[in-house]
């Protein structure tokens, strides 16, 4: 994935050093709570895997390295309804996201893996194994697609209302940190 940004007053690497921004631009504010500074527990929507409704919530860690490439990874998932369930049940997401500047113009190029790890119930161990990766696979892709849509439309967006607060800051001299200026649409 890449999305092109045009040079603005404040660079996007700058931007890319608070990754609650991204987690909020990714993600419905209603869904995150906010464990620390690095890491959030957010509620995914549900999902229909099979005859099962499952509700994973996830911790992810989001960071930004020295070299300013920012990084998620998730370090537990839950599954909310079906507790007795939740020891067969693993997801793994590490992604990337990273600035490259080309001219006037940044390209943010970022990948995503995602990894679905399900040990199937006693009722559901006589399916069709293709017919289980089929539907974990569609699952995958639904999950991917989602975030892929929200961060492209949304954190161009955040950037932009970022990049205004930061101007009109420095013109006022006073700091708008406490605002949240974060305003996303499903």
């Amino acid at each position: 994935m890449a999305l092109s940004i045009s040079q603005e007053i404040v660079p996007v690497e700058h931007y890319l050093r608070q990754p609650q921004r991204l987690i909020y631009a990714l993600i419905e504010p209603e869904r995150v709570e906010q464990r620390s500074a690095s890491l959030f527990r957010f509620k995914l929507s549900p999902l229909k895997f099979l005859m099962l409704k499952i509700e994973p919530t996830v911790d992810l860690k989001v960071w930004t390295g020295a070299d300013g490439v920012l990084r998620l990874q998730s370090m537990a998932t839950q599954l909310k309804g079906l507790e007795t369930f939740d020891t067969g049940f693993d997801l793994k997401l590490i992604g990337n996201l990273a600035p490259y500047r080309r001219g006037q113009k940044t390209e943010l190029r970022g990948q995503a893996d995602l990894m679905v790890q399900v040990d199937l119930p006693p009722s559901l161990v006589f399916m069709s194994r293709t017919l289980v990766q089929a539907t974990g696979n569609a699952l995958l892709k639904s999950v991917l697609t989602t975030m892929r849509q929200r961060l492209e439309r949304q954190l161009l967006q955040d950037y932009e209302n970022w990049v205004k607060s930061q101007s009109l800051e420095s013109m006022t001299g006073r700091s708008t940190h406490g605002l949240r200026e974060v305003a996303l649409s499903s």
